[in-house]
């Protein structure tokens, strides 16, 4: 009878201690590791295409990442520039950052949205490629 009554002191015990540090892992702030400043050139204006940055800001993609985005409003010929000087780190505009890059500029292309209809697909009349 002794060693049940032992056993049952140790159980309780160590279930005690269990609760003891989860309530203690709970209390305490768990470390938060600081996100990335990224600038990002949007179009100055409105642009249909700037959409897609400002909802992914706000779902928090961006920050699942590690990267706070900062979206900065500017002219093409000032966020070729920016991107240039450093100030930028990312550019939604595509038409001019390719002329510049054509011209010598060490820039970089990574994505490209088209939000306009295919011409493939408004020629094709029974096509089922081009079903929206």
């Amino acid at each position: 009878m002794s060693t049940d009554s032992k056993f049952d002191h140790r159980s309780a015990a160590a279930r005690l201690l269990l609760t003891m540090l989860l309530v203690l892992n709970l209390a305490l702030p768990s470390p938060s590791f600081a996100l990335d400043e990224v600038n990002l050139h949007i179009s100055a204006g409105i642009s249909g295409n700037a959409l897609l940055y400002k909802f992914a800001i706000e779902k928090g993609f961006y920050r699942e990442e590690g990267l706070d985005v900062r979206p900065i409003q500017a002219g093409m010929l000032a966020g070729i520039q920016g991107l240039v000087g450093g100030s930028f780190h990312f550019s939604q505009i595509l038409g001019q950052g390719a002329g510049a890059i054509l011209r010598g500029v060490p820039l970089k292309i990574v994505m490209v949205f088209d939000t306009r209809r295919s011409t493939g697909c408004s020629r094709a009349k029974k096509s089922n490629r081009c079903k929206i």
